[in-house]
Formats: C-alpha cells, structure tokens, sequence
C-alpha cells in the first residue's frame, strides 16, 4: 500500500484557520493550491507530472489513461475531457474517497472486508484515497470540493461544500436513479454525518491521487456545475451552533467531533433518540469512544453496550468508566456490557500514551485500570452504579487481584441480578489451578441475595470449586440460570467422572434453577447417571444443557429417562454432538462393567463410594426398590463393606444419605416384589410374568414427555450417526405405543433403522409389533429388517430352553438377554417358594447354563447375579425347569404327520426349520415316539441337539425319553445334551441302562446327578455301577476297585469337588425298581405322572451298545408282526424254556451258521444262571423293538415323502434306474433324501441274512412296516 505523502504539518491543524492550513500545505508540498481548488500552475507540465507521481504514488505506477492524466494537470480546472479520447458520461470510472488512517493500519487489509477497511479510525491526520466503482465520474463535483484537507477524517458530506454536494451528488443518487444499492445508499445519507455502509467490491490496493474533472451528464443531461466556495462545517459556519452555543449532547457531540477529527455518528444515542448507547460491534477507536464521553457527563443513561470493541484502549476505558460513574450519567444505569472488550483488564499508565511507561523512579507512574473503576463504581453505593442488574464482562482476562475484588464487589451489591463473567480466567493462574482462591470468589459472588443469572462458562474449576458453587446454589434458593460450559479442568483420574459431578451432587435435593447448562465438560455416561440421579427432584428445572459431551448411548438414555420421570418439567433438552462414547474396559479380574438398568437392575456391585458413579449407582439401586415397591433389606444381599456398612435411609428431602468414602459390595435381587406379580398368575405362564414385569419397571413416556424426545429426533436428521444413538438410547428400558412409534417411522428414509431398534420395545404384545411392521415401506426392507431380529422373532418366552448367541450391542438381542434374565429370576423364585430341590449348575436356582462373555467362561457371578453389559458377545444355554400340565396332549397323528410333511419337502436349512419348531413349540406336545421321528429329520450336531432341547420340556410321556435318545445318543450329542440341559435334566430317571456316565466333579449338578445315581444304585444293586474310575486333576487315575462309596448317596457333600468320574449303569430287567426310579424322577425331574398306578413303559434298548452277532440275531428271528420271543417258544419245543448253551446252539444254529453263539448265549445270560429261557430271550425283544422303530421311522418318512408308492421311492433311491444299491451305499442315499435316523436295520431286513444288497423287490418289502399312524392318502394329497 502506498500512503498519499502530506507534510505533518498539515495533521496538526486544529489552531489554524484554512488559509492558514493552506499556506502551510503549500509551503511544505508545493503540490496542492488549497485555497483556489487547482493544481500549482507555477510549474510546467511535465515537471508537474513527475511531482504528482511521487507525491501520490510514491514510486514508478502503472501508467494512468492519458486523457484521464491530462485532464488531472488541466491548469484551468475543466470540467470537459481535454481530447476526444477522452472519458464520456457513461464510463464508470470510480470515485475517489479520502480515509484517515494510521501507519500499518492497512497492512492487512486483505483479510477485512471493504466496509471494515474504510471505517479505520486514525489519530494522525493523514489520508488514503480509495476508489469505489459504483458511482460514475457524471455525478462528482470538481475536484476542488473533493481533495480539501479541511474534510473531516472519512466523510465527503462533512467538507465545507456539503450544501452543494447535497445539490449535485445527493439528487442523483435517489434509491430510483439505477445505481446499485450501495451507491443508492450512500445518497440517502445526511449531509452532515456518513453512516457506514459496505460493499462487495473489494478496493485496489493501489492509491489514486486526483480527480478528473466533471464530465458531461448522461443521457444528453448538461454537466454539474463546479461546486466552489468556502470549505466551512456546517455547526463551525454562518447560522450554526457556535463554540458558545453547546446546549444540547448532541452539539456537544458535535463539536468534539470537530475537534477531533472524529466521523459522527448515527447511532440513536448521540442523535437524542435514546438513552441507551449500544455500540456493539461497531469498531469503536479512541477517538470515537472519546467524544461520545464528552457528551455523557449532562446526560442520563440506562444501558451501556461495548460488546465487541476491541480497539478502544485501556486509557478511554478509564475516562469512560470515570465519566460513568459521574451523576447524572449512573444515576439509572441497569446494563453494563464489556463483552469481547479484552483491554478492559489491563493496566494503563495515565503519564503516557503507551501501556509500558519507563517513569523512573521505578513505580512512580500512575498506573490506573478500567476493572478497578468499575470495582469502585460497583462499590460506591452513593455515586456509583448502584443502579446497575446485569454486568456482562465475558472474553475479559482478569487478574487474579482483580477477581476477588470484583466478586466481593458483586456481592456487596444492592441491584445486580445478573452477572455473566464468561472466559475471564478464572481459576487458573500460572498454568495451575487455583481452587482456593477461586473458591473465594464463589462465596462473595453468592452473598448477593438478589443474583439470578450467573455465567461463569470457559473458566477453569476444579471437585472444589464446583462443590462450593452447588452448595451455594442451594443455599440462596435465588439464582434461576446458571451456566458453567467448558469448565472442568480434567477428568478425575482413575474415576473416569468429571469434576462437575461435583455440583450435579449438591442438587440431588432439589435445586432452585430453571436453566442449566453444562455443555462440554467431559461427561460421560458415568456422569449422566449423575445428572438423572442428582436432577431428578428439581422439578422447576425447564431447560437442560448438556452438548458437547461424549455420553454414548448410555449416557443419552440416563437423560431420557431422567426427561420422562414424572417429577421432570424440562421441556428443551438439548445434547448436541452427544453421541459419541465408549464403554471403559473392564478391570482384572471383572466380566463386565457396572451399568444401571432400569429394566434389569438385579447383579452383584463392587462399588467403590469415592466415585460420584459408584455413589450415584447406589441411590438409583435404592429408588429402584421404592418403585417395585419392596424393603431395601430384602433387595441388598450378602453385604461386606470396608469399613463396616448399613442400609442408607431416605432424608427429608427424599435423597438417601450415601457415604462418600469406603468399599462395599452386594447382591441386588428384586425377587421379592415377585410376590406382587404372581397373585393369579400361572406359574407355567412366563409371558404374561414377563408383561407384568416389565409393566412393573419400564419407563414410559406420556404425551408431554414424548414431544421433547421427537423434537430432538426430527433435529438429528441431518445426522444419521446422532439418529442412529437416539435409537440405541429409546431401545433399551423404554416402553412405546404403536403411535409413538409411528411418529418416528414418520420419515420413511429412517423406518428400517428405527423398526430395527424399536420393535422390541413397542408394547401392546404381537397385534402392536405386527402394526408395527407394516410401517415398513417395501417387503425388502421387512426382509432386512426380520433379519436383524432373527433372535428376538425367534425367541419364546413361553420355551426358553435352548442355546442363545447374542451380541448385546443389538437392542434386539439385548432384549432377549433381558427376557431371559427375567424368566431366570422367576422360575428361582418359583422353586424356593415351592420348596423344589435345586438342580441348577452352580447351586443357586440359575437355569442359565454354560454361559461365557467376550468368549470367556464366566466362573463368577453367575447369571442371576451378573449386571448385563451393554456390549458384546454373550452366550449361554437356558434349561428351563417348566414342565408339561397334567391336561398336556400329545399332537395327534394326523397333525403330526403334516406337520413333519412341511419340514421335510420344503428347499428350507435346518437352522430356519429349527428356529419355526421354536416359535410353534409351547402350544406342541409329544410324545417320545415322535420327538424321534422328529430327529430323523436332522443330521447329528447343532440342529439336532437344539430340537431335543426345544421339545425335551414338551414330551408328555417323560418315562419312554429313552425312545428319542436312541437317535441321539451317539457319543457328540450325548455329551452335548448333558452339558446343556443340565446332568440332572437330562438324566434317564425310567430307563438308565446302558447309559455311560462322565461327571465333572467341580459342578454342582454333576455331582448331584452322580448322588442321584448311587441312590438308585443302592435299591437296584451296587454292582450296577460298572467301570467306575477317577481321573484326579494332576492326571493320576484312581481305579476305585471297591466301587462308587456309599457314603456319596447318602449325603451330597460326601462328594469331592474335583475330578472326573467316569462310570455306567447295567441292570438286569428282574432286578429294576420301577418306584425308586419314579420317586427319584419327582423328586429332582420336577415330574409327576397323571395317574397313580403302573406306568406304561416301553422298554428300549440301544443297539449301539449291543454285540452285533445278538443284532444280527434278534433281526433273524423277527418278522413285521412277531418277534424273538414267539420264534425262541416255537423252537425250543415242550421245554420249558430253559436251554443250555448246546440245547440252544442246535437249536438255533442251523439257520444261523455264521454268528458267534458263545456271545449271544453270554449276552442274554447276564445273570450267569448257565441257561436261557423265555425272561431271558426277553432282551432280544427289546433290541429287535428298537430295530424293527429304526425301519418304520424311515418307511414313514418315505410314506410322507412319495405318498406311500414304495415304487416311486425305488426310483428316487437307486441312481440312474440301478437295479441294486449295496449295503456301503445305503447311508449316503438316504441321508441325499433326507432321511438322518438309523440307516442299517431296513437294510438288513430287506437283504436278508448276509445278504450285502437289496433290489427292487427288497425295498418294496419294506412297506410291511408302514405304522398305523402313517395316512399315504391325506399326507400325498
């Protein structure tokens, strides 16, 4: 930038006449000639020419247009182009403006804007010329009436021709002469004052130095006249106020702008129209400030606003604040707004015009400061500003000296109600905290019994302070608004809490405010769960800031719940930028961290009373008990503290008393409100306990509470991330209504995602879910939702049994985990009440099983004393204890039939099948014979183990479970059974021969399966425990060659608690006791049968475990309609059933020349008697009634799939029109049908004794063994 080079002479001008001024500017420039307008014609023209260009642009420019150039050193002053190349009267070329500035106050001009760069203010008197493009050379005036020094510092209209200026500029410039707004503005403006205005245009940098002359007007109009004349001000000249004549404020305003060179300005203050000088961000200088000042010491004011004058300095400052606190000018001040007014709390020495003074003696120099007038006019009750309510000085650094003064000021005060002390520093000095002090300044702030709004936001406070701040709050029962955003110095180490939980605490009785805001101050969910605590009996709390903190889910669904309480009158929520936020990890030695769920609050706590979280977890632990309405005693269990701790009572306030030190931790149950629950309410009806319960704790939002919550949701569209949160935070401990939720589905782009979330949580039972789901748009989106929800669709909770894999960070799958807590919860409570022995896995009622977290087996606590986290993955098995009613009746045969039908012949996986078995299988009973036709439906492993476990607690004929056993009891399902459905669950209390053993001793039902087992062993005979042996745990094996002790059935705690005890059962069919078996299945298997008499037990026997050759045997001996025992009488003649092993080997051996004689006679002489008779042979028929199941399962399954037509299965079996299928072969062809049961007994029957395959005709016999219950005809059709 250049500047336009004037002698300093002419700055210094105020004593001088103007011909005074320009003689002297002649003098020293010889450019100008002030008084006649004109350039110095004393020179020739080129020298002229060269003088110009270094006075004005100090440098070689770029070269001017000629004729412009030749028309600035016309000696004549025309205003006509001297050439014909001139410009014309359409030519836009700019005006020149002339601006006051300072050295370097435009070296950045490139950052302001144009209206900011020409409204710089200056003390020095030399000028800048600006062009601006929207006023054409066909409206200036001669150049004489433009470029006068005696112009004031910015204004053209302010010149001793502003009269004529108004004649010949002003009328051309009227809103409809077709300018643009800028230039239509300027000619609204007063001939005497210049309003400040702003433009597009972004001037030159370059600096222009004259004007060209007038040229001719547009459209054909004659030119303007010369404006000549006497440069006089208007209030200084003939007919204006004189330097006697100052009677008004605003002359006296005037006439100091006069004097110091200052633009007026048009603020309404100064004109008279209002006693209230706002001037916010008006880029105040000194010298603007300092005139005004002249004018307030006759005036009244009642507000002052500074806002965002940052130029003004220290020294105006102390001027301005002296001339307030003057009568009459403070006699009614009520504002004082110094806001973004950063020079107000420095120090000025008043001896000289810099801050830094250099006054020797050293500390001789009259330090003076703005702060510490308005201390003193705050203090003085007599001539300060004792009229003064609201005091604003945010963004103003304070020293600390300053603070305490100002505080104590502000408390000693009679009037002021509001003080707003936002970013002043406070708190910190040094780089350091400083509490104490800061403290102190809190205690004298609230000894101002009338103070209401207080701003203390960007400040630095500590646990300390904020404490002290809460206490005084409530104390004073005054201040209605208090804002403390971005406070907090840190979060508390190794307490993961912000330190404004400190305050939140001290309102956990109530507090007097109405507004709150806490924004950025490093909650997160541990202090949300502080505010929903500390704020929940504020009931005049209406607006509640909390932005800026990373509360996570959690911590939104704590301020959700807090918006919905009843007490709750807030109505603006607002936590912007909220959404973010993660779990902490979990301590060594912990499966999870500590949350509070409403829903589900049961759990063991490790609380640490230190931490405001842990203090806060405990209160709402406690107010969970009033709401389910039971005694704190009954709900805190097993206690143990450090030091010694008792139960908490409520104040008088309704807050209970926590200690805010020590260690304690406890089991929470809420089992004894199940009391209420169950009144009238069947013990086996697990959906209506679940409805009740969660009646009993869910949070549900009213219509007044609803509207904050879908104001918040609407406003997050623009963010999916933060909608998404909203949803995660609703989904969990919320009931809605079909309505509420319609309303969120109400944006169609956002429905999936809230179905998704929210379904769960809709109440109302499946007819409001099924509504629900038609607010899906299109059936793809159904189907990606339905997937989502795969677990909780699927999951019933009237058939709990079953394995589950849930991720807890899906709302869906939380709420399966929740349901199964609850069901957990009541079936223990239904055990204890009835007095039923506890089979549970770990002693404690728990029918979760197996469960493991982060894929970690969770030893400690268990399930019903585990707190359910909020993320990852959890996995257990449910066994549940529920058991069939005694009106319970099996599904009949037609039904069935169909049934297996559609899981057969549809395109469908075993896991969809399996999870459609669960959502049918509490209204489906059956029998053991087709739960096992059932399972020859699935391959052995997941799907076939999860469909017993769905239907184990559904068979009705729980004496014959060994008919569906055979199927599964190979050695993977065997033992995956077992460790799902518990070793007592799935113990065969009717038919435990041949069963083989492995017990973990380290497991409470296994040892009690293993007391159980020794019992039965005493009545039937100890030598039934068969190759009983014990592996210990540093691997040694201890063969127990005096067998199983008797003293482990006698009492279950004889029993040792490691090692693996492997051992199987064998009895004798004379030798089973029928009623020690049944007594012991009602006692632990929960299971009584209809009647009283004889059961009906259909004896089995697993031909896995049977020698082959006996197999092969009974197979032999047996048709479609006769067994082993009608061929063994036909045989052996008038004998009376009694052979010996001769008798029997001639007997039989014709026929059967192959098999090993010696092992079947050994087989079916278990008794050692040296003989075989009818009893005996009586084994056989068990094994060929197992053989003879195997071939009708599989002729049934054909029956169903082909209708019967043996024919037509033929075809579909042998590939490619075979006429013959080996035996090697026949697994893999029937397992490509379909069919998984026992492949090889139909094959054996049909290819006859050694025969190693079948044909056609072969197969076709197999029809022989089509059950009764098979209907060919309605099945096909």
């Amino acid at each position: 930038s250049r500047r336009l080079r004037v002698s300093a002479t002419t700055s210094n001008r105020k004593g001088m006449s103007w011909k005074e001024r320009a003689a002297a500017s002649r003098t020293s420039a010889g450019v100008w000639n002030w008084g006649r307008g004109a350039l110095d014609t004393g020179l020739t023209k080129e020298k002229r020419k060269q003088e110009i260009l270094r006075a004005g642009w100090g440098g070689p420019p770029p070269a001017p247009p000629p004729d412009r150039l030749n028309a600035l050193l016309s000696p004549t002053g025309s205003s006509r182009p001297s050439s014909p190349g001139s410009l014309t009267p359409s030519s836009s070329a700019p005006m020149l403006m002339t601006a006051a500035v300072t050295d370097g106050a435009f070296d950045d001009i490139g950052s302001l804007s144009p209206s900011e760069a020409m409204m710089r203010r200056t003390t020095s008197g030399r000028r800048r010329a600006w062009w601006h493009p929207d006023i054409a050379d066909s409206h200036l005036p001669a150049r004489s009436a433009l470029t006068t020094p005696s112009t004031s510092s910015r204004s053209l209209a302010q010149s001793s021709s502003a009269p004529a200026l108004e004649r010949t500029i002003l009328p051309s410039l009227q809103p409809n002469s077709g300018r643009s707004p800028q230039a239509a503005e300027f000619g609204r403006l007063s001939a005497g004052t210049l309003e400040r205005w702003s433009s597009p245009y972004r001037p030159p940098r370059a600096t222009a130095v004259g004007m060209p002359p007038t040229p001719a007007g547009r459209g054909g109009e004659p030119p303007l006249p010369v404006i000549v004349g006497a440069n006089m001000v208007p209030w200084r000249g003939r007919g204006a106020a004189t330097r006697g004549n100052l009677d008004s404020p605003m002359r006296q305003y005037l006439h100091a702008c006069d004097q110091s060179g200052v633009v007026p300005s048009l603020m309404p203050f100064v004109t008279g129209h209002s006693s209230k000088l706002r001037a916010e961000h008006q880029m105040l200088s000194d010298s603007d400030l300092g005139v005004i000042i002249d004018m307030m010491k006759t005036i009244s004011i009642e507000e002052v606003n500074l806002d965002g004058n940052m130029a003004v300095s220290e020294k105006v400052f102390v001027q301005f604040m002296e001339t307030l606190m003057a009568s009459p000018a403070s006699s009614c001040l009520s504002i004082l707004n110094l806001r973004n007014c950063p020079r107000v709390g420095q120090c000025m020495c008043m001896c000289s015009s810099t801050k830094w003074c250099g006054c020797e003696p050293k500390g001789s120099c009259r330090l003076r400061c703005p702060m510490s007038a308005i201390v003193k006019s705050l203090a003085d009750t007599t001539h300060g500003l004792y009229s003064l309510r609201k005091l604003d000085l945010c963004h103003v650094p304070l020293s600390a000296k300053h603070h305490f003064a100002l505080c104590r000021a502000i408390g000693d005060h009679t009037s002021l109600d509001t003080v707003l002390l936002a970013d002043t520093g406070m708190g910190i000095r040094g780089g350091a905290s400083n509490d104490g002090l800061t403290r102190q300044c809190i205690l004298e702030i609230f000894k101002n019994s009338l103070l209401q709004h207080l701003d203390l936001s960007w400040n630095c406070f500590g646990s300390e302070v904020f404490e002290a701040l809460g206490a005084a709050i409530v104390a004073s029962q005054n201040v209605r608004r208090l804002e403390v955003a971005h406070c907090s110095t840190s979060t508390v180490s190794g307490a993961a809490t912000s330190p404004v939980v400190g305050l939140l605490e001290a309102f956990a009785g109530g507090c007097p405010l109405k507004a709150l805001d806490i924004s950025s101050n490093h909650l997160d969910y541990h202090g949300a769960l502080v505010i929903e605590d500390s704020l929940a009996l504020c009931g005049g709390l209406a607006e509640l800031v909390v932005s800026g903190n990373p509360l996570g889910v959690i911590g939104l669904r704590c301020l959700f719940r807090l918006l919905c309480t009843s007490r709750s009158q807030i109505a603006k929520l607002r936590c912007d930028d909220c959404a973010s936020g993660l779990m902490d990890a979990p301590n060594e030695g912990q499966t999870a961290v500590m949350s509070f769920s409403r829903t589900c609050p049961d759990g063991r706590y490790e609380l640490d009373l230190a931490k405001p979280y842990h203090r806060a977890l405990l209160r709402m632990l406690y107010k969970t008990c009033d709401s389910f309405g039971i005694k704190a005693d009954g709900a805190f269990r097993d206690i143990k503290a450090t030091p010694a701790y008792s139960l908490s009572t409520k104040g008088p306030e309704g807050v209970y008393a926590v200690p805010t030190s020590g260690r304690v931790s406890f089991a929470f149950s809420t089992q004894d409100a199940m009391a209420n629950i169950a009144k009238d309410l069947d013990e086996r009806d697990f959906s209506e306990f679940t409805r009740k319960r969660l009646e009993l704790s869910r949070v549900r939002p009213d219509t007044d509470k609803i509207l904050p919550l879908l104001v918040y949701f609407r406003g997050t569209r623009a963010n999916p991330k933060y909608q998404i949160a909203f949803l995660d935070a609703l989904a969990k401990d919320f009931g809605l209504t079909y309505p509420q939720v319609r309303q969120l589905c109400e944006d169609r782009s956002v429905t999936v995602d809230v179905l998704m979330r929210i379904l769960p949580c809709v109440e109302g039972g499946r007819p409001a879910q099924t509504l629900a789901i038609q607010l899906l748009p299109t059936p793809g989106d159904a189907v990606r939702t339905f997937r989502r929800l795969t677990s909780w669709d699927t999951f019933n909770v009237d058939n709990p049994t079953g394995h589950y894999r849930l991720d807890l960070g899906q709302a869906s799958n939380f709420a399966v985990a929740e349901r199964l807590k609850m069901v957990d919860a009541w079936e223990a409570y239904i055990g204890r009440q009835s007095g039923r022995f506890d089979t549970s896995e770990r002693g404690d009622h728990c029918r979760a099983r197996n469960v493991t977290y982060r894929n970690t087996s969770m030893d400690s606590p268990s399930f019903a004393e585990w707190s359910l986290p909020e993320i990852d993955l959890l996995e257990l098995d449910y066994a549940s204890m529920r058991r069939p009613p005694e009106s319970a009746r099996a599904l009949d045969a037609r039904a069935f039939d169909a049934m297996l039908s559609l899981l057969q012949g549809g395109h469908v996986s075993e896991t969809q099948r399996v999870l459609a078995l669960r959502m049918v299988s509490p209204r489906v009973f059956l029998t053991s014979l087709q739960l096992r036709q059932l399972l020859c439906l699935f391959q052995e492993g997941p799907s076939r183990s999860e469909c017993v476990a769905i239907f184990h607690d559904q068979v009705v004929d729980r004496h014959n479970t060994k008919a569906f056993r055979a199927v599964c009891n190979g050695a993977l399902d065997t033992a995956c059974l077992s460790q799902r459905l518990g070793a007592v669950g799935y113990f065969p209390f009717m038919q435990p021969e041949q069963a083989s053993f492995s017990f973990e001793l380290r497991r409470y039902d296994q040892r009690l399966a293993l007391h159980i087992l020794r019992q039965l062993a005493e009545k039937e005979g100890p030598a039934n425990l068969v190759g009983a042996k014990l592996k210990m745990q540093d691997g040694s094996t201890n063969a127990m060659a005096g067998g199983v002790p008797k003293t482990w059935g006698e009492k279950l705690g004889n029993i040792p608690t490691s090692g693996v005890l492997e051992v199987a059962y064998e009895c004798a069919p004379e030798k089973r006791d029928i009623k020690a078996r049944r007594d012991l299945a009602e006692k632990f298997d929960y299971w009584s049968p209809a009647d009283d008499g004889q059961l009906d037990v259909t004896w089995w026997t697993f031909i896995a475990h049977v020698p082959q050759d006996v197999v092969l045997f009974a197979e032999s001996l047996s048709g479609p309609s006769s067994g082993p025992l009608a061929a063994f009488e036909a045989r052996s003649g008038d004998d009376a059933g009694a052979l010996k092993f001769a008798a029997f080997e001639e007997a039989f051996g014709d026929k059967h020349g192959g098999l090993s004689f010696k092992d079947i006679f050994k087989f079916l002489d278990a008794g050692g008697e040296g003989s075989v008779g009818a009893k005996q042979i009586g084994a056989l028929e068990d094994v060929w009634q197992e053989s003879k199941q195997c071939i009708r399962d599989f002729v049934d399954f054909v029956t169903r799939s082909f209708g019967g037509a043996m024919e037509e299965a033929w075809c579909a079996v042998a590939t490619e029109g075979a006429d013959e299928i080996k035996g090697s072969a026949w697994p893999a062809v029937l397992q490509r049908l379909g069919f998984f049961g026992a492949p090889m007994p139909a094959f054996r029957w049909a290819a006859g004794a050694g025969g190693t395959s079948i044909t056609r005709e072969d197969f076709c016999r197999l029809g022989q063994f089509r059950s009764e219950s098979a209907h060919t005809a309605e099945v096909a059709e």
